[in-house]
């Protein structure tokens, strides 16, 4: 599901004018992978979830009821059955097209009843319309009720107070799906209500052992109420599943302390926690492994000093995501401290990856831009550093190659 509801205050001009940009630059990759898929499902539902937010959703003029038509599993693959995308516009028509390939697509249902919520111009009753299509469509009855749940139930406001609980206990009762499990856990720990938390992810643990949220949920309740132990241990659990929250919480454990890990602790070491995380993809294991290898021998860091390591995963970190990794492999780039790269290379590079973390909010990554001077006036992935960052990528990631052959040899 998308999660869309930021507050018109905490995006400011800049920050708006990048996320056009951005949805722009990912339109062209997903008309792209039309052309390399026969049965695009996937970029057609992303594609129509841009357009919606890009606000190409509809032409003056549409008609709503016109178009949830379409979406009947009788009729929704014949062409004659299909509005044209002028009176329709672009997000529609994508999603139309999606459903066509594959009716009981459940990620394009939610899109579409997603969008027919009142806050993007739609109203309830035509939610409740597209999840009548989708049940003709074939979508499961725990699918749907996540559907009413999400876009008709819960977008309303809970004035009374518990009533929100109230709701959740009450679903799971009738039907515990995972995400109504997740709702009422949720509710718990947003009033902080860290007792009622325990039983909330306890009981989803239960229906769902690979839950590392609910872990993760279950060590932070234990953390404030106390009982570092059972914390400690739910956290390994979180990271073991791949929750990266937890994740980080015991990393910066050992490195500040906390949970108990001193010198009786018996437990997985920094480096195996970093190299377990970042096997799994974690781009919290990858930024560890950058910065401790980068670092080598720091207070809480027990890593030796390897900087070609360093560099590599925090190319790796930086190409998930991590704004500490982007600033950290701005930086070493822009101060020629990576060796085998082109030092003018490495500049651009350096600013590239700073003003990657800037856009994320890094504020020293913004001051250190200041003080270089640079402009922000134009786009920092343009047509002339592509290549510069793809010979720059496939050199960090040979690095990688190497280095993770000589681990696990």
């Amino acid at each position: 599901m998308l999660h869309l509801e930021l507050e018109a205050a905490d995006i400011n001009i800049a920050q708006t004018v990048l996320m056009e940009e951005r949805l722009h630059q990912s339109n062209q990759l997903l008309e792209r992978a039309l052309t390399l898929d026969e049965q695009p499902v996937e970029a057609l539902t992303v594609l129509a979830q841009n357009h919606f937010l890009l606000g190409t959703r509809v032409d003056e003029g549409f008609e709503w009821a016109q178009l949830l038509n379409v979406f009947d599993s009788k009729n929704v693959a014949s062409s004659e059955s299909r509005p044209h995308s002028r009176t329709t516009g672009l997000a529609s028509t994508y999603i139309e097209q999606a459903l066509a390939v594959y009716p009981r697509y459940l990620p394009a249902h939610r899109t579409w009843a997603n969008f027919l919520q009142p806050r993007w111009g739609g109203t309830e009753a035509l939610v409740l319309s597209a999840i009548d299509q989708a049940q003709r469509a074939g979508i499961e009855e725990p699918d749907l009720l996540d559907m009413r749940d999400d876009f008709v139930i819960y977008p309303a406001t809970f004035s009374t107070p518990g009533a929100t609980q109230a709701y959740w206990e009450k679903a799971i009762a009738q039907q515990p799906t995972r995400k109504r499990l997740e709702g009422l856990l949720h509710d718990q720990v947003g009033r902080k209500n860290w007792k009622a938390t325990v039983p909330a992810a306890e009981a989803l643990i239960a229906r769902y052992p690979d839950d590392g949220g609910a872990y993760y949920w279950l060590a932070e309740a234990k953390k404030m109420m106390g009982q570092t132990d059972e914390a400690r241990a739910a956290h390994l659990y979180a990271a073991a599943l791949g929750n990266d929250a937890a994740a980080q919480e015991l990393i910066m454990a050992f490195i500040r302390g906390g949970l108990g890990i001193d010198e009786n602790y018996a437990g997985p070491s920094l480096p195996q926690l970093c190299h377990y995380s970042a096997a799994l993809g974690s781009p919290i294991g990858a930024n560890c492994l950058g910065a401790g290898y980068f670092e080598g021998g720091q207070p809480g860091v027990p890593f030796a000093r390897d900087p070609a390591q360093g560099y590599a995963w925090h190319l790796l970190a930086s190409r998930a995501g991590h704004y500490n990794s982007q600033f950290d492999l701005g930086w070493m780039l822009y101060s020629g401290r990576v060796q085998g790269v082109d030092s003018e290379q490495a500049q651009e590079l350096g600013i590239f990856w700073l003003r990657r973390a800037e856009e994320k909010g890094h504020t020293f990554a913004a001051r250190r831009l200041d003080e270089l001077g640079v402009d922000r006036s134009s786009s920092p992935i343009s047509r002339d550093n592509l290549f510069v960052l793809t010979k720059s990528f496939k050199t960090g990631l040979v690095w990688v190659r190497q280095q993770l052959q000589g681990l696990w040899a």
